[in-house]
């Protein structure tokens, strides 16, 4: 027994070609091959069975709601072989065959069965689905896939169902959950165009909500506090973690060394043990990756890495973030890098291993990213090229990504030394051009134009630093509810 369409599972459309196999395996053992078609029969996908979409015919086939529009209803249909094993009373449904029940399964195979009618169910359908793969490409965060056929269609969410659904509600629009962090989208089948059009656009503001951590009457994060902890400068990083806690209903406190003993010599260790005992979770842009791993192990509320000398995991969730809203699913793409083999060079390492992405990084030998990464990323897998020469590393990359040359804290003898042996890096118009037509460029900012990337580059068409920059707010949202939603 088998769904063609599997509808509290997930929205799960059978492969055609499997449903066939199926009919071929039963035939040659003998077997029933029994279809529930209680959900995605009587046009809901355009065929008035899920099943004629291809050769393969069942034994039995289960029906109910779908035939009486809603109505409850029951129904078992079968092949004339099968039909001469059942006799009065072997079937019994609680509806089925009452009179009031089968007058309203013929009215709506009158509808169903009208000219044109299932054609409308098909075109419909097309318009809903396109749109919504439309709608997850703009909004990766929200919508991780679209599934079904028809109007018989699911949203695989990246955010919990039940709170996108309930801000469906807030819109007047009733939707279902499945299994899976599904939403299922099942309108009627006289829905039209314009109907059509009005549940996408309600669906695109249920997305935007979301991206901005508007869910409705509901703060993920009510009643938790988050320390904030800047032993660095911050612009980005700070008025996006405060901003986002605040959005989704926490208290950020923002702790500076020069105010917190911190800067009067108490340990990491005993600061994490204290904050512990005040807030939910700690984030630290610190100086040395080895005071984060100090936080870490002494804290026991989630720390997080908001920058260190060594990592930039946050931007880089940001950056990720960015290049699928702009042109769809990272993996197998080819991402070039162009500059100081740094911390945020170190996290798209990272990142290119885990997210099976090419990464192609072009540094002058000094500057080369730390060899424990790249051997890390070697054993694991990753495909990490490693040069001097930034034409190889850009030509026909999906996108093309760089740094300040001088980070904080250099001395003036490190940023000439710097200056010198990155001014052959610079991302120009005329590298640009090496890499794909369609190719973006971004930049975790700040940036200094002339130096690692001109003008008409960062501000040109190509360039998404500011989609970029607006994603750390939604990057850190969606690491803070990972690290404390319930």
């Amino acid at each position: 027994m088998i769904e063609p369409i599997q509808g509290e599972g997930g929205i799960n459309p059978a492969q055609l070609d499997y449903l066939e196999r199926l009919r071929e395996v039963c035939d040659e053992f003998g077997l029933l091959l029994i279809f529930d078609e209680i959900q995605c029969g009587i046009g809901r996908t355009g065929k008035l069975f899920a099943h004629e979409w291809c050769s393969a015919r069942p034994d039995i086939m289960l029906l109910a709601k779908g035939l009486g529009g809603g109505f409850p209803v029951g129904a078992i249909l079968a092949t004339e072989a099968v039909s001469t094993s059942f006799t009065p009373g072997s079937h019994g449904t609680t509806f089925g065959g009452n009179p009031l029940a089968m007058a309203v399964g013929n009215a709506v195979l009158d509808v169903l069965l009208a000219d044109g009618f299932l054609d409308q169910v098909v075109a419909n359908g097309k318009i809903l689905k396109d749109g919504l793969a439309a709608m997850a490409q703009r909004h990766p965060a929200v919508i991780a896939e679209v599934r079904g056929a028809g109007l018989m269609l699911g949203l695989k969410l990246a955010v919990p169902n039940m709170d996108f659904i309930a801000r469906l509600r807030g819109e007047g629009m009733l939707a279902v959950p499945a299994s899976d962090n599904v939403v299922r989208l099942l309108p009627p089948l006289i829905i039209g165009e314009a109907e059509v059009q009005e549940a996408l656009d309600k669906l695109e503001r249920c997305c935007v909500a979301c991206k901005n951590g508007e869910r409705g009457s509901s703060k993920p994060l009510d009643g938790k506090a988050v320390a904030m902890i800047f032993e660095k400068p911050s612009t980005r990083t700070r008025v996006s973690f405060e901003i986002g806690i605040t959005q989704l209903g926490g208290q950020p406190i923002v702790l500076e060394p020069s105010g917190t003993q911190l800067g009067r010599g108490e340990t990491v260790a005993d600061t994490a043990r204290v904050l512990s005992r005040y807030v939910d979770a700690i984030m630290i842009r610190t100086t040395k990756e080895e005071k984060l791993l100090e936080m870490a192990e002494y804290a026991s509320v989630p720390v997080i890495n908001g920058l260190t000398d060594r990592t930039h995991p946050c931007q880089l969730m940001a950056d990720v973030m960015t290049y699928e809203e702009h042109r769809g699913p990272i993996a197998g793409k080819t991402v070039a890098w162009s500059g100081d083999g740094n911390n945020m060079a170190t996290s798209w390492i990272q990142a290119a291993t885990r997210f099976d992405f090419q990464l192609k990084i072009a540094s002058p030998e000094p500057l080369m990213p730390p060899y424990d990464v790249l051997t890390w990323a070697a054993d694991e897998g990753g495909e990490i090229t490693v040069t001097s020469d930034v034409k190889a590393a850009v030509t026909d990359a999906d996108c093309v990504v760089t740094d300040t040359w001088v980070s904080m804290g250099s001395d003036v003898g490190d940023s000439i030394r710097r200056h010198n042996l990155l001014r052959h890096y610079q991302v120009d118009k005329d590298l640009m051009a090496l890499a794909k037509p369609d190719a973006i460029f971004m930049h975790c900012l700040p940036a200094h134009r002339g130096q690692e990337v001109t003008e008409e580059v960062i501000d040109g068409p190509q360039s998404a630093v500011w989609d970029e920059a607006e994603n750390r707010l939604h990057a850190q949202k969606g690491i803070l509810l990972w690290c404390l939603a319930e």
